[in-house]
């Protein structure tokens, strides 16, 4: 049996087979490897698209849009034929949006440098947009079998068990580890079966609390079940308290249409569209915010939850009737100009005055001082935090203050789209954006929001409220019938 040399790294004493654990893990995955849609064909691009989707979304979530995604785009010249807008119609409800612009950019160039081949060595692969060291592992292994690491969160948890890895495995020097003990592995006839059975080992077995060790194949050779430290291995990071948000959405209804608004420049999911949304606070000010909508708010329909990194979105959802007739844009079906409308209460994460209006005493002032560009983030007057993200910096949005009189301050407006490195407040400020400064609008079937029938780019919180929407209609249908 040949062995691994021990070092003073983190890893115990005892020495880590390579012979037989591997064989056996490739044994286990033919018998007990999840039925999974990108397997069944398992090709580079398949592997390809498969990998990106599942960053940071589960497999359950992903299946579905896989099947749509390669059904619409089956291979790389047609995802690089595709508008971005087709690919962020069939991505949206995944979220983290980015990596659909990077696939589409990535594919552009795989057929221009590439005759629309997926390549099959690490530096090709890796200067492609959205490529990583895991992605580019995963497809040289899975969809190419060559004798590549692909280390993602469950193979760290089954390797650092295996090998009684106490060292946090967020380390450089920890990960360059386990990425060789993995190299070590790997058969090289055999790539592909052994990374997806090393991948389904952790992702059923070798979970994170818990794990059946009397089902694993290769407990026999674990080091952290012979020192009973499954527990403690692997190593656990600080995790990052949530920030936790509220917001309103509002629905204007025109029969069996809704309004939708699309996302302005400087905010996350830019040209995303969305339900009009505005800060959670005083009923005027939602009532406000209709207003510059041309409608009047008929009442609270209910709230959506929705979570994206570590934010943890309170969606209150209200219905409101149109009061008058939107300008239409000529050359799309449905499109109105919302340019002209006088209301756009926040264009930052709702840290701003619409949810507790400045005195009535000094509105004139502050005002005439915007309108100077004298007010400055030393001069604004302070406001409580609407959403309930403590400890963020003012976003340059914050400056907006909302006086009722239903203009907007041009500076503000240019500070909020100005492009600029993201830290993780901005992160929040960038995400949690509300308004309609863009000016686009758009009438669509409220069932044609729903992800088997939508061709929109729509955020994943637009398609939860849309989901919530379509529930109460079929309740109201079947109460009718009662």
């Amino acid at each position: 049996m040949s062995t691994r040399p021990t070092d003073d790294s983190g890893r115990m004493g005892r020495m880590l087979p390579t012979n037989t654990t591997p064989g056996r893990i490739v044994r286990w995955y033919g018998l007990h490897g999840r039925d999974l849609p990108w397997r069944r064909r398992p090709t580079p691009y398949r592997v390809w698209i498969s990998e990106i989707m599942l960053q940071q979304t589960t497999v359950a979530t992903a299946g579905p849009y896989f099947a749509r995604f390669v059904r619409r785009f089956p291979s790389v010249r047609a995802l690089a034929s595709a508008r971005e807008e087709e690919v962020l119609a069939l991505w949206s409800g995944l979220g983290y949006y980015h990596r659909a612009r990077n696939m589409l950019k990535a594919a552009r160039i795989i057929r221009s440098r590439h005759s629309g081949r997926i390549p099959a060595d690490i530096e090709s692969l890796r200067a492609l947009p959205g490529v990583g060291p895991y992605t580019a592992g995963a497809i040289l292994s899975i969809g190419h079998g060559l004798p590549y690491p692909a280390v993602d969160g469950n193979v760290i948890r089954v390797v650092c068990r295996l090998a009684g890895i106490t060292e946090d495995p967020a380390k450089g020097s920890t990960r360059r580890m386990i990425e060789s003990i993995v190299c070590d592995m790997i058969p090289p006839d055999d790539a592909s079966a052994f990374t997806q059975g090393l991948m389904d080992l952790g992702a059923t077995i070798c979970i994170p609390r818990d794990p059946s060790c009397r089902r694993c194949p290769v407990a026999a050779s674990c080091l952290a079940l012979a020192q009973g430290m499954t527990a403690t291995i692997p190593a656990r990071g600080k995790t990052e308290a949530p920030v936790r948000a509220s917001l309103a959405a509002i629905v204007v209804r025109r029969g069996a249409d809704v309004l939708l608004v699309r996302r302005g420049g400087g905010t996350l999911m830019s040209g995303m569209w969305e339900f009009p949304m505005v800060p959670e606070g005083r009923a005027t000010v939602i009532a406000e915010a209709a207003r510059g909508l041309a409608a009047s708010v008929s009442g609270r329909v209910g709230e959506v939850r929705h979570t994206i990194t570590r934010h943890r979105i309170t969606i209150s959802v209200y219905e409101a009737s149109p009061a008058r007739v939107l300008r239409a844009r000529s050359g799309v079906a449905g499109a109105v100009d919302l340019s002209e409308l006088g209301v756009c209460p926040s264009i930052g994460s709702g840290r701003v005055a619409s949810a507790a209006g400045p005195d009535p005493r000094k509105r004139d002032e502050v005002d005439a001082r915007h309108r100077r560009g004298a007010l400055t983030k030393e001069t604004a007057p302070r406001r409580r935090n609407p959403v309930g993200a403590r400890g963020l910096r003012p976003h340059p949005s914050s400056l907006v203050v909302d006086d009722h009189s239903g203009r907007l301050p041009p500076r503000s407006l240019a500070a909020a789209r100005k492009p600029r490195a993201r830290g993780p407040s901005q992160y929040s400020d960038a995400l949690l954006a509300t308004g309609w400064e863009a000016g686009e609008g758009r009438w669509m079937p409220l069932a044609g929001l729903m992800p088997a029938a939508g061709d929109l780019a729509l955020t994943g919180a637009a398609r939860k409220i849309a989901r919530l929407l379509m529930s109460r209609m079929q309740v109201r249908g079947a109460g009718a019938t009662v």
